[in-house]
């Protein structure tokens, strides 16, 4: 028996699999829905940037999702394959649920959540911007920088690690700050506990403009106010086969092991 009645079956594309995966929830008694609200959980065909689409609905509506990787790197979206029989596992109810942090940030007057990050970046390719960060209301400093991101625990596997931040386990109870491109060489990541508000404001700088990218999606333009970033009450709740490992996915997908 399935543990989920209804399910949003999410893909960017329909091909093959989304055919075979619809079959196989037909045939477990499941149906599908076209809307999240709808749902008991939502079953993502894709890879991580198809997740973080979908993770946003599952965080509104309070359901769980998982995905079947369809992608390149699946930290996210970790069934691996159709015929392995995690996905009919899941459905039956033999999964991991993990909850995973939430990011809110409030900027111009609008709350964004992010499963990943927030980033203060650069408008101009040739210009740096200059901010001024806060924590809990305490000045940390003023710089210039490409750019600045706050990474969840999740996130920090994602850009924040591009830009040379640390991987952070999942269930630590942290949030990342990555300076991007600082111009301050001794300006380095600095973990902070995930009770903490983030404070970060743009300061004039000859012509610069600085821009909010949540999940690496604009939302705010020559933003010139205070950025408020800090943990939303409540978690996205991802679902995992039962031989889910946090190591053991690292080692595979950052290719450690020899």
């Amino acid at each position: 028996m399935a543990a989920f009645k209804k399910i949003q079956l999410f893909g960017f594309e329909k091909n093959g699999v989304h055919t075979k995966v619809s079959a196989l929830l037909t045939k477990m008694g499941v149906s599908i829905v076209d809307k999240a609200q709808d749902a008991d959980a939502i079953l993502v065909l894709g890879g991580d940037g198809s997740m973080l689409h979908s993770a946003k609905q599952a965080h509104e509506y309070q359901i769980p999702i998982f995905g079947l990787n369809l992608g390149h790197r699946g930290f996210l979206a970790d069934i691996e394959a159709l015929e392995d029989q995690s996905l009919e596992a899941i459905l039956s109810g033999e999964y991991v649920a993990e909850d995973r942090q939430v990011l809110q940030c409030s900027v111009n007057g609008q709350n964004y959540t992010a499963i990943n990050e927030v980033m203060m970046c650069k408008t101009k390719p040739t210009r740096m911007i200059k901010y001024e960060l806060k924590i809990d209301d305490v000045f940390l400093y003023e710089q210039t920088a490409d750019g600045m991101i706050v990474c969840t625990t999740t996130g920090s596997s994602a850009y924040a690690l591009s830009a040379g931040g640390p991987i952070i386990h999942p269930k630590a109870s942290v949030l990342g700050i990555v300076p991007v491109c600082s111009n301050n060489i001794t300006s380095t990541p600095l973990i902070i506990n995930d009770s903490a508000v983030i404070q970060v404001t743009p300061r004039p700088w000859k012509d610069s403009e600085a821009e909010i990218a949540i999940d690496a999606q604009t939302v705010a333009r020559d933003v010139s106010s205070e950025v408020r970033i800090q943990l939303h009450p409540n978690a996205v709740t991802f679902l995992h086969p039962k031989a889910h490992d946090y190591y053991q996915t690292l080692k595979e997908k950052l290719c450690w092991e020899m």
